[in-house]
């Protein structure tokens, strides 16, 4: 069987599946309730498939020692494509928000510590368990000035915001993370566009300590990174949703089976005819699945099955986390040479009972790490404000100043 052949997959999935679903059994818990069901479960198959898409890349990598994409059009999709899905949920979400502020005013401090307290606990976990492993991989030692390595870690830290050097003079963080945070770089340039993006679209008053922050941001990312210009339209294609998915009578029965396979269509198009979903035609083609979706589409039922949406919610840990379970598990439990000599199906079973493994730590890391610091929202943004408000030369009426 060929190392691309779409049936490999299938045990990955169905262990991922099943273990979601014991998990749910065990635990008990509920879902935390979400106003768009189907980008909730959109969300945890595109994490899963990021993961089937770093999967196959390993393998080529341990029998080539080449790190590029797998020689398929379905395994490089799995990673580019679910990215360009990720950048067009939050393009469609946030538009939302600033279009819902017409209603009610953005609390723009509420609004970054949320992103803040949503992002960074568990991105600061998986950079400290990859900083540890990036130190047993040079023997606990720091090569050259600490001033160096401190450096690097702060700039990891910050989400490569202000670049993602090597650490400890070693290239292994691209291997640990497998490439994944560069598009945390992109959502918060996106977020920080959203304060200027609501003052010219929306002709909303913004705060000038936010705009100073967001002006900020955007200058360290782009003089810090190489940006493409073609995700932008990823984030453009989800902005227009949020447009479209307002105007009810585009799609007066989203549910339905022809808008389905409509949306089934359009990614098989894609994937059948594109080797990279980076380009205007098939992001478009993308695009058309996701409004579908985006107005209600369910695929069937597919992406409100309870098993679908719990998955959506630890889809944040299982993207980044992933990677590096990857690699100690390479590295550490296998080692490479062993793990290159694996037949092909015990690989792709070890990668099943992997997946099961991934999917539990990220369970973990969901209910003691991210929803504990979400739930923490209101009481940090009161905090700050009333700190703000107590600080000698602010006036009390300043209390205003983070509404739009």
């Amino acid at each position: 069987m060929s190392p691309v052949n779409p049936l490999l997959i299938l045990p990955a999935l169905a262990t991922a599946l099943l273990t979601t679903s014991a998990f749910i059994k065990i635990s008990h818990r509920k879902l935390t309730e979400v106003q768009y069901k189907t980008i909730d479960g959109l969300r945890g198959y595109l994490a899963f498939f990021v993961f089937l898409h770093h999967s196959s890349l390993w393998y080529f990598y341990l029998h080539t020692g080449t790190w590029s994409e797998p020689p398929s059009h379905l395994f490089i999709h799995f990673g580019q494509t679910s990215v360009a899905l990720f950048f067009m949920i939050t393009g469609f979400l946030f538009l939302r928000k600033l279009m819902q502020g017409k209603q009610k005013p953005i609390n723009w401090l509420r609004f970054y510590m949320g992103r803040i307290l949503r992002l960074c606990p568990v991105y600061l976990l998986v950079m400290i368990i990859c900083f540890i492993v990036v130190l047993s991989l040079t023997q606990w030692t720091i090569a050259g000035p600490f001033s160096a390595y401190a450096k690097g870690i702060l700039q990891w830290g910050t989400f490569g915001i202000t670049g993602r050097p090597p650490v400890n003079h070693t290239f292994f963080m691209d291997k640990i993370t497998a490439g994944a945070t560069w598009t945390l770089i992109y959502e918060w340039l996106f977020y920080s566009s959203l304060p200027f993006i609501g003052i010219i679209f929306f002709k909303s008053g913004g705060n000038f300590f936010i705009v100073l922050i967001s002006a900020a941001i955007l200058f360290l990312i782009f003089y810090n990174n190489l940006i493409k210009p073609i995700h932008f339209y990823s984030f453009a294609i989800g902005a227009a949703a949020a447009f479209l998915v307002k105007k009810e009578k585009l799609f007066s029965r989203p549910g339905n089976t022809p808008f389905s396979i409509v949306a089934l269509l359009c990614i098989a198009l894609t994937i059948h005819f594109f080797e990279t979903p980076y380009e205007i035609v098939p992001l478009t083609l993308i695009g058309i699945s996701f409004i579908i979706i985006a107005a209600g589409n369910s695929i069937s039922g597919l992406l409100t099955l309870k098993v679908s949406r719990t998955i959506g919610q630890i889809s944040y840990p299982l993207y980044l986390m992933h990677p590096v379970v990857l690699f100690i598990v390479f590295r550490f439990i296998f080692g490479f040479g062993n793990a290159a000599g694996m037949n092909l199906y015990v690989y792709w079973i070890m990668i099943s009972l992997i997946a099961a493994f991934t999917i539990c730590i990220c369970f973990l890391i969901h209910f003691f790490i991210e929803l504990p610091a979400m739930k923490q929202i209101t009481r940090v943004t009161s905090f700050i404000k009333k700190w703000n408000l107590r600080t000698p030369g602010n006036p009390g009426n300043q209390r205003r100043h983070m509404e739009i």
